[in-house]
């Protein structure tokens, strides 16, 4: 997926939600794509992510990354099945979103089977600033319902930005996804 480039030393991490992990794909294909990102979190659904880990899964607690471990995958705790899937990759002046229906895998991201969409934004370009706050506001919601550990929901805070990001309007700019919001926003269908 040549489209990860654009995170090369941007300071921030890279997140991705997946239903399943298949984790030797992400080592092997992704890592060198991600080699600059400071921290990567793939957030996946607990029961897929317990089964990739073995039988040590079942008993697990979320990983937080430390100053050395610069991968982290908490579990999404949802009572039936956490289905969502993307990558997200904001820096400083832009940003890339990847929303597709592929699990992090061989056949999910590299199968002609797949559909996934590809959003960016710079400061010229920044039609599709609904679209990462959309994006923001699943993950919001995630976080809102508890559906991640409280831990996880603090580092993406402090990795992805302070508070919940506002939902663009028509006159939006890159720094409204840093403002804080005083109550979490949820995506309408």
């Amino acid at each position: 997926m040549s489209s990860l480039n654009c995170s090369k030393g941007s300071g921030r991490p890279a997140l991705i939600c997946t239903f399943g992990v298949n984790l030797t794909f992400f080592e092997t294909r992704l890592m060198s794509q991600l080699a600059q990102v400071p921290l990567r979190i793939i957030l996946a659904d607990d029961q897929q992510l317990a089964f990739t880990l073995g039988e040590g899964g079942q008993k697990l607690v979320s990983a937080i990354a430390s100053p050395t471990r610069r991968t982290s995958q908490p579990p999404i705790r949802h009572p039936r099945a956490a289905h969502g899937k993307l990558m997200l990759l904001l820096g400083p002046e832009s940003g890339r979103l990847i929303v597709g229906s592929g699990n992090l895998g061989y056949d999910g991201y590299a199968s002609p089977g797949e559909l996934w969409h590809v959003f960016a934004y710079s400061d010229d370009q920044p039609q599709h600033l609904n679209e990462f706050a959309a994006a923001r506001s699943f993950i919001d919601g995630l976080a809102s319902r508890q559906l991640i550990d409280p831990p996880v929901v603090e580092l993406l805070a402090r990795c992805v930005g302070q508070g919940n990001m506002a939902t663009p309007g028509a006159n939006s700019t890159p720094d409204d996804l840093q403002q804080p919001r005083s109550s979490p926003h949820r995506a309408t269908s």
